[in-house]
């Protein structure tokens, strides 16, 4: 918090990880504002924190499939909970090398 209090503009929007009191891990994205009285000086810190454990989990599913996706040469196909095929991609052909055509 002394951190906050000598250099508010370094920690305005900050996302860190927390541990719940029953021992979650959690992503929250804090808003961070120094509070001052009439004459500027520090009185306190206002801090507004939003859960984002959500919205960090997918980012990270999303970075573990593209990274999956990249490396696949065969293809791929996405089912849903019934598994019916919901998604299919093929890989483009790789060019198997270059042929110059005299004219």
């Amino acid at each position: 918090m002394e951190e906050i209090r000598r250099d508010p503009d370094q920690f305005k929007d900050n996302e860190n990880e927390n541990i719940t009191k029953d021992g979650r891990r959690v992503w929250v994205r804090w808003a961070n504002k120094a509070v001052v009285d009439e004459q500027g000086t520090f009185i306190g810190i206002l801090s507004i924190g939003s859960d984002i454990t959500k919205r960090r989990r997918d980012e990270e599913e999303k970075d573990r499939l593209a990274k999956a996706i990249s490396v696949v040469s065969e293809g791929i196909a996405m089912t849903d909970e019934k598994t019916d095929i919901s998604t299919s991609m093929m890989p483009m052909p790789r060019p198997m090398g270059i042929c110059k055509v005299n004219s």
